[in-house]
């Protein structure tokens, strides 16, 4: 069994407004976005990734090389996607993905059923506009690059970089339980 979390973020003027210069400058210096072109270069890498983050406890999810690029190559068709990487000696030890919130797509099982969670998801596109929100969907770091603030300035830099088109951002959690 599986709970789903979602986080909204609202842009208001009097809530805190991420601005570059909050970035440190050893943080974002590093930072890479992918994009088709420069995908593949990074493809290896982003699979180990991917599979050393969400291995361990509480996920326990281990992907094939070849679901991986399927899930991947769905990143990069969905509008105003982005994927960025943290690098540390050119190797990716975070990331952070987005895309338009109108762009998700309901997950299923195996056998066909919703995943969980998903009734959460059709409840929120009733109530709100998706084209005014982004969707956060992936965030993950490695275990021993963990607390030093990676994810929160990968995803800072995506909020910010989407702000001018977004007033809502939404980040998708996920814990598996048992």
């Amino acid at each position: 069994m599986s709970d789903v979390c979602i986080v909204f973020f609202f842009k208001q003027k009097t809530a805190y407004e991420i601005k570059e210069c909050d970035w440190s400058s050893d943080v974002c210096s590093s930072d890479l976005i992918l994009t088709e072109n420069n995908y593949l270069q990074y493809e290896a890498d982003l699979i180990n990734l991917y599979n050393k983050v969400f291995e361990e406890p509480p996920y326990n999810e281990k992907l094939s090389s070849e679901e991986l690029k399927k899930k991947f190559q769905k990143w990069f068709t969905r509008k105003d996607n982005m994927v960025i990487l943290k690098l540390e000696n050119e190797t990716p030890i975070s990331f952070c993905v987005g895309y338009r919130a109108c762009c998700v797509e309901e997950e299923k099982e195996e056998d066909g059923s919703p995943k969980d969670g998903w009734e959460t998801w059709k409840t929120i596109k009733k109530k709100l506009n998706l084209r005014e929100i982004y969707f956060i969907d992936e965030l993950g770091t490695l275990l021993e690059h963990q607390g030093q603030g990676y994810a929160t300035k990968l995803m800072e830099h995506l909020i910010y970089s989407n702000t001018d088109q977004y007033s809502k951002f939404l980040l998708k959690t996920r814990k598996k339980i048992g």
